[in-house]
């Protein structure tokens, strides 16, 4: 009994020192000028594009969107040109399957049980196929365009949206047609709520509604400036996520309609999903960037830079990494947890740039560290030894993309 006693003691000091670790980790963080929070917060996460010579899964054309399984082993993706989607190991990067249709494939998701895997195309159809062999079992038929389809919590039912101006909700064993939802143009995707009594709808019409599920009356209606590329519901369904091509992302409250949050990119944002718990969102925009939010501020946290338009980001289910896809490439981004020390030298180094006493020509950090010491407030007790200590205890890499981050300043 003793010596458990002296175990758990051991356990709960170790633990009060890591949770005060990440406290003064966050309060160094905070403590930095806002213009250079980005900067700090992106170099904490690596790009591990996937898999390839360049680490990246590859297409044949531009990836529409992502999504990846429960236990996070598969990843599927969609393509606009060459009509597939496919399913593919997130850790060895294998191609594992490959549904074809007729025309671009828009969306894709899994079943509960992951037994199937539903898609919607270009090609007027939605299809459930079986995610095992492939088999298509079943075709759902709009008189345009279908731009996303889901099932509900159950698999009982299929839920559609067309540009063929209507949502639909489908019998997901016999494909008979239960409820038809009307806009006034195309919509571009559909959802239901967590206890499926409400139906989120968006539209080229500039509108995201709100409709009873049982009777298909309309319950609330939200209006952007553009047409509207996506919505959500959060988890007890007292918000609404909007993304926008009018360069916005936007919570609503769900009683009122009234608008609590506006998130802005330079260019028309394409997706937008809360994390697990509801403190972050991230968003997907035409202007090459994912970018991460404050779920209550709405302040930037983070901002993923591609080579082209992001269609789609989620985040991993322990919320360490984020995937996005972005033209013909998949990525996964790591987060990289920097230690106290590592902190507290980025206080340092940003600093150092704010007040412009660097050293001009620099083509590496090392040798300049003596010079950031000094151009730094007296306050931090550091020698030139340790500053150059913590330095390499960053990953190469990290170490290599801080440094082209600050080159930039220079």
């Amino acid at each position: 009994m003793k010596s458990l006693l002296i175990a758990f003691s051991i356990s709960a000091s170790a633990i009060q020192c890591m949770v005060h670790e990440q406290q003064l980790i966050d309060y160094n963080l905070k403590q930095l000028p806002p213009e250079l929070i980005n900067l700090v917060t992106t170099q904490y996460m690596q790009n591990r594009s996937l898999w390839s010579t360049e680490q990246k899964i590859v297409g044949n054309d531009h990836f529409n969107s992502i999504l990846l399984n429960g236990n996070e082993t598969l990843i599927l993706t969609t393509s606009s040109h060459d009509n597939t989607a496919r399913v593919w190991n997130t850790i060895t990067g294998q191609l594992m399957l490959t549904l074809l249709h007729n025309d671009s494939v828009n969306s894709v998701c899994f079943n509960k049980d992951e037994t199937s895997i539903l898609t919607a195309s270009y090609d007027k159809t939605a299809r459930v196929w079986n995610a095992t062999t492939g088999q298509l079992m079943l075709t759902l038929m709009h008189d345009q365009r279908v731009r996303s389809a889901y099932f509900n919590r159950d698999d009982t039912s299929i839920l559609t949206a067309s540009d063929d101006k209507t949502a639909r909700v489908w019998n997901a064993t016999t494909g008979q047609l239960m409820l038809t939802l009307v806009h006034a143009q195309g919509v571009k995707s559909a959802c239901f709520n967590r206890d499926e009594t409400s139906i989120l709808t968006v539209s080229y019409d500039q509108t995201a509604r709100v409709w009873d599920v049982k009777t298909g009356q309309l319950m609330l209606t939200l209006l952007h400036n553009d047409y509207v590329n996506s919505a959500c519901f959060n988890r007890d369904t007292t918000s609404i996520l909007t993304a926008s091509y009018d360069q916005t992302a936007r919570v609503w409250d769900v009683k009122t309609g009234q608008l609590i949050l506006t998130l802005v990119h330079a260019q028309g944002v394409r997706s937008a999903y809360f994390n697990r718990n509801e403190t972050s969102i991230v968003t997907t925009s035409y202007g090459k960037t994912a970018r991460v939010w404050d779920a209550n501020t709405g302040q930037l946290m983070l901002t993923l830079v591609h080579d082209d338009w992001v269609g789609s980001a989620r985040f991993h289910r322990d919320e360490t990494k984020i995937v996005t896809c972005s033209s013909e490439s998949v990525y996964i981004w790591e987060q990289y947890f920097p230690s106290l020390m590592q902190a507290q030298l980025c206080s340092l180094l940003f600093t150092w740039l704010c007040v412009k006493k660097y050293p001009k020509g620099t083509d590496t950090i090392d040798k300049y560290l003596s010079e950031i010491l000094k151009a730094t407030s007296s306050e931090h007790y550091y020698d030139e030894s340790m500053l150059y200590a913590v330095w390499h205890s960053f990953p190469a890499s990290v170490q290599d993309q801080l440094w082209k981050k600050i080159k930039k300043y220079l």
